[in-house]
C-alpha cells in the first residue's frame, strides 16, 4: 500500500526539504507550474495568505504518480498531524488569467483510515480579496477508502475568471464530530490555458523549458592550512539533487592565508527563474590531500545572475568537510554517531544568511542549524526539517531517528558479494546488511527467484527460515550483519538456472512495511562470475605486509586477520569496515599466499 499509516509517517512527513522552483519562462499560456522537486510555503508562487504549514509539507516519495518529491497533505492522530475543525489552506500567490479558458491539472492519490461524511479535501478558487469557490472535493465516506490508481485529474476554470487575477488553494476541512486520519498526496500541478493542440498536451506531460540567462556558482575558497595546494576538486548539489563533480586548477598554487575565487558553471540554473534555490557545495580534496580537518578550508558560495542582480553576498559558508568543530555541545552527541557512520555522513554547519534573509538569525551560537550530506546517495540535508538538533537525550534520538525514517536508504544498507552458481547446482553467496544506528525489530528475508527481478520479485524458489507462512529471518542489528547464502537449485533445469537472482530486503512491523531492498543476479560458470573457489587468486588485491596480520582479499571485499587476537574484519573498496567476527582462519598457502576462511567459503590471498 502505498500510503501506509503508522507513527514513522510522522517522521517521514516531518523530513522533506524545501525550496522554490516556479518557471515562468514557459510560454504566455502557462501560468502556475509545479513539481515540487523545489518548493517553499510562503515564498514565491505559494506566498498566499491564509497558508497554513501544519498540515502540508514536501515529502520524499513519489505516490501520485509523478517524480518524487511531491506535496502531501493531511490530519489525524494516527498520523501525529493536527486535528482540523475548520478549514486549512496552501494557496498561492496572485496569478493573472488570461482571456482563454483556463484549466487546472495535477494528479492525485489519497488514503483515509477512518470514515467521515464531510468532504475532507480539495481545491479552491478566488478571484482577488474575493470569497473562495469549492471546484473539486472528495469525501472519505468509507474507513479505508484511497484511489486504486493514480488519477490524473483536469478542471475548468469557471469563465467568470477569465482575464481576472485569482488564487488557487489546496484546503483540508473537517466539520465531522470524528476526525478523519487521511494524506492527500499532489504532484505535476499545471495552471494553464485551454488548449486542445498537442503543444498543451506536451507541456503537461513535463517538457523542459529553459532560460536563456547562464547562471554560475562561485566558491571563495581560504587557504586555512599551512601548506600550499595547485587544485582542488569536490562535488555541489542543487536542491538536494545528485551531486556533480568539479575540480579545478589553481592559476597559482593557493597559499597559506590566501583566498581565490572559482566559478563553476550551473547548467541545472536553467528554467529555474525567480524564488529561492537551495545548494550546497563541498571540498573534498585538495590535490590528493582529502580534506579531514574542519579548519583546512572555509569557502563561501554565491549564486551569480547577471539579469536580475541578486545580492552577491554568501548564500551557505561551510566550516570543514567531516563536522563542525565550532559546535562542540551538539557533537557530545554527534561524535559517536559520525564515528558508528564512518565517511557515510558528514555534518556541517548552516552559518551565514540565505538570498539575504537569514531566517535563523534568532539562533545563536551553537543552536544554529546542522547540515549532513551522504556521498551514497549525494543528498544534502537539513536536519529535522527545521528544528535544532537536540544537544543529548531522548529528544536527540528522537531526532535521528527522524532523520532515518525519512532517508532510511542513507542509514539502510544491503550489499551482494560473491554470488555464484557452484559445480554442485548450489547458489552460494554473501550479503551484508548494514545499519549505522539501532534498528532492532526489523526482519531481512532473502529469496532464491527466478525471472526479471524489479520492484518485487517476480518467482520465489527457496526462501531463508519459513517465518508465519512468509520467508525471512528477524534479527536484532547493532551495525552490520553478513549471512552466508546457499540455496539448493540443483533441482532446476540447466536453463532456468541461468535466470537466477537473490533478492533482499529490510522489512519492519506486522504490516512487513518496507525499508530497503535489493537483489543480485546469480552468476553461472563461465558467466564471468565472482567469489568461485576456482578462481583462484584472480583479482586479488595487494598490500604491504604486516607482521602478524593477513591483509588484502578478492571478490570486491578485503579481509584484514589479526592472528594475535583471531579476529578479523571485513572491509569494502572505499575502507569501510563491514563485518567484523572472530570465526575465520588464515592458512599459508604458498610464499605470498594465504587461504583465508570465512566457514565454508575460502579465498586465496595475495600478499607483497
Amino acid at each position: 500500500m502505498k500510503a501506509a499509516l503508522s507513527k514513522r509517517m510522522t517522521a517521514l512527513l516531518a523530513g522533506g526539504m524545501l525550496a522554490a522552483c516556479f518557471p515562468s519562462g514557459m510560454g504566455q499560456d502557462v501560468y502556475l507550474s509545479e513539481d515540487f522537486s523545489a518548493f517553499s510555503l510562503f515564498a514565491g508562487a505559494w506566498s498566499g495568505p491564509e497558508s497554513d504549514t501544519a498540515h502540508f509539507m514536501v515529502v520524499p516519495s513519489a505516490n501520485a504518480g509523478g517524480a518524487a518529491p511531491e506535496l502531501v497533505m493531511g490530519c489525524g492522530a494516527d498520523l501525529g498531524l493536527p486535528k482540523i475543525n475548520d478549514t486549512v489552506r496552501l494557496a498561492t500567490s496572485p496569478v493573472l488569467l488570461g482571456e482563454k479558458e483556463n484549466l487546472l491539472v495535477f494528479k492525485s492519490f489519497y488514503f483515509s483510515s477512518k470514515s467521515s461524511n464531510k468532504r475532507n479535501f480539495g481545491i479552491e478558487v478566488r478571484e482577488e480579496g474575493g470569497s473562495w469557490t469549492c471546484l473539486y472535493a472528495k469525501r472519505t465516506s468509507v474507513s479505508g477508502l484511497q484511489t486504486t490508481e493514480v488519477e490524473k485529474i483536469r478542471m475548468a476554470l469557471p469563465d467568470s475568471l477569465a482575464g481576472k487575477t485569482v488564487q488557487i488553494a489546496f484546503f483540508l476541512c473537517n466539520s465531522d464530530p470524528v476526525s478523519a486520519d487521511y494524506l492527500w498526496y499532489v504532484d505535476d500541478v499545471m495552471l494553464a490555458a485551454y488548449s486542445d493542440s498537442a503543444d498543451a498536451s506536451l507541456r503537461y506531460q513535463g517538457e523542459t523549458y529553459s532560460l536563456e540567462e547562464e547562471y554560475s556558482m562561485a566558491l571563495e575558497l581560504t587557504n586555512a592550512s599551512t601548506q600550499a595546494f595547485s587544485r582542488c576538486s569536490g562535488y555541489y548539489a542543487i536542491d538536494g539533487g545528485q551531486p556533480a563533480p568539479f575540480s579545478r586548477e589553481f592559476l597559482s598554487p593557493l597559499q597559506a592565508g590566501e583566498t581565490v575565487s572559482l566559478r563553476i558553471p550551473v547548467p541545472e540554473w536553467a528554467g529555474l527563474e525567480g524564488g529561492r534555490r537551495g545548494f550546497a557545495a563541498w571540498v573534498a580534496s585538495l590535490d590528493t590531500v582529502t580534506v579531514a580537518e574542519p579548519d583546512t578550508l572555509r569557502f563561501s558560495v554565491v549564486k551569480v545572475d547577471s539579469s536580475r542582480r541578486f545580492p552577491q553576498t554568501p548564500l551557505l559558508e561551510i566550516f570543514g568537510s567531516v563536522y563542525c568543530s565550532h559546535c562542540a555541545a551538539a557533537n557530545e552527541y554527534m561524535n559517536p554517531v559520525l564515528e558508528a557512520m564512518g565517511d557515510t555522513v558528514s555534518v556541517i554547519k548552516y552559518h551565514t544568511t540565505f538570498m539575504g534573509n537569514d531566517p535563523y538569525a534568532t539562533q545563536t551560537g551553537d543552536d544554529r542549524f546542522l547540515w549532513y550530506y551522504s556521498p551514497s546517495d549525494g543528498l544534502p540535508r537539513m536536519n529535522g526539517n527545521g528544528a535544532v538538533w537536540p544537544k543529548e537525550g531522548p529528544g536527540a534520538i528522537n531526532a535521528l531517528r527522524a532523520l532515518l525514517d525519512t532517508h532510511p536508504e542513507t542509514f539502510l544498507s544491503i550489499r551482494f558479494d560473491t554470488v555464484y552458481l557452484d559445480a554442485d547446482g548450489h547458489v552460494r553467496g554473501m550479503v551484508v546488511v548494514r545499519s549505522t544506528a539501532d534498528v532492532s525489530g526489523l526482519e531481512v528475508f532473502v529469496a532464491l527467484t527466478q525471472g526479471a527481478v524489479g520492484g518485487e520479485y517476480h518467482d520465489v524458489l527457496r526462501s531463508l527460515s519459513p517465518v508465519d507462512g512468509a520467508f525471512g529471518l528477524s534479527f536484532e542489528m547493532d551495525s552490520s550483519c553478513l549471512y552466508e547464502l546457499d540455496f539448493d537449485a540443483s533441482y532446476l533445469e540447466e536453463e532456468a538456472r541461468e535466470d537466477l537472482s537473490l533478492v533482499v530486503f529490510v522489512q519492519e512491523g506486522d504490516a512487513r512495511q518496507v525499508l530497503q531492498s535489493a537483489s543480485a543476479k546469480v552468476s553461472v560458470p563461465g558467466g564471468g562470475g565472482v567469489g568461485n573457489e576456482d578462481d583462484g587468486d584472480a583479482g586479488a588485491y595487494s598490500g604491504e605486509s604486516v607482521p602478524g596480520v593477513s591483509v588484502y582479499a578478492q571478490d570486491r571485499v578485503i579481509y584484514v586477520k589479526n592472528n594475535a587476537s583471531s579476529c578479523y574484519q571485513v572491509f569494502n573498496l572505499q575502507g569501510h569496515l563491514i563485518y567484523e567476527g572472530r570465526d575465520a582462519s588464515v592458512a599459508v598457502d604458498a610464499p605470498g599466499l594465504y587461504l583465508v576462511r570465512i566457514g565454508a567459503k575460502v579465498w586465496k590471498v595475495a600478499v607483497l
